[in-house]
């Protein structure tokens, strides 16, 4: 690793990296499981989309 980050960072347990690295796989796995589900065509409506309108566009474009 890079010293000023090794320095930086205090080595961590194990433990509690296994458990970081269990909880950085299981929010991926979530998200993941999210999008794929709001791309299905008979998915639940977009409620924060349909209030706020398309946030995606610029107003001005």
């Amino acid at each position: 690793m890079i010293a000023w980050l090794d320095a930086l960072l205090p080595p961590l347990d194990p433990t509690i990296g296994f458990w970081l690295l269990v909880a950085i796989a299981v929010e991926a796995f979530v998200v993941w499981a999210y999008r794929r589900a709001r791309q299905r065509a008979d998915a639940l409506p977009d409620l924060y989309g349909e209030a706020h309108g398309d946030v995606t566009r610029r107003p001005d474009a």
